[in-house]
């Protein structure tokens, strides 16, 4: 019986750590984080740096050997390791097509190619590479998307 209690209190205090409480004027909304993908990396250092700075991610926690960064709504980690996970692929969405196209020039010496509408997923977008090879995406959708 103590084991679940423990288990509870567990829960509860990662509840309180993983929500977050926003005021707007006189009513209390709280906002929850609902997930983080996480990749192993041999290059924690390299890939922080490499994702603050040519992309515009923001350091959201930062823990003993794990980095977690923030780009818009997604979360999204790195934990130093002996192995690589590399499959997977990280997107990133802009609001406009020219967000895309000046990510582009920002990348082109790592882009695969040059972006390209893409008429069946109805996106402008193009792939590149982060420095340990994992694949990320850079996208704008035609169509006008709903909030989150």
């Amino acid at each position: 019986m103590e084991r679940k209690k423990d288990r509870k209190a567990d829960f509860d205090h990662w509840f309180i750590l993983s929500s977050k409480i926003k005021r707007e004027g006189s009513i209390r909304i709280r906002i929850f984080m609902n997930g983080i993908i996480f990749f192993k990396t041999k290059k924690l250092k390299e890939l922080k740096e490499f994702y603050q700075n040519e992309i515009g991610c923001e350091i959201w926690l930062e823990q003993a050997d794990c980095c977690i960064l923030k780009f818009g709504n997604m979360l999204f980690g790195f934990c130093d390791r002996e192995t690589v996970d590399k499959c997977g692929m990280i997107t990133f969405f802009y609001e406009t097509k020219a967000e895309v196209a000046k990510m582009y020039e920002k990348m082109k010496s790592i882009a695969d190619d040059k972006p390209k509408m893409n008429p069946k997923y109805r996106i402008y977008h193009f792939f590149a590479k982060d420095p340990e090879g994992r694949i990320i995406e850079f996208q704008w959708f035609w169509d006008e998307m709903k909030g989150i």
